[in-house]
C-alpha cells in the first residue's frame, strides 16, 4: 500500500542531506550539505 500517488512518487526529489557519523565518541551535530550519491537513495524504494 501507497501513501502516495503515482504522479505524487515521480514528483519526489532529494535536495539536501546531512550526514552523521556514529561512533564511541561524543556526538557532533554536523551542518546540512549538497545532495550527494542520489541514486544510492532514488535506488532503494
Amino acid at each position: 500500500m501507497s501513501f502516495f500517488t503515482e504522479e505524487e512518487e515521480t514528483s519526489l526529489a532529494i535536495k539536501k542531506m546531512i550526514l552523521h557519523v556514529v561512533g564511541g565518541k561524543s556526538f557532533e551535530a554536523m551542518p546540512e550539505r549538497g545532495l550527494e550519491e542520489e541514486s544510492f537513495f532514488t535506488g532503494k524504494y
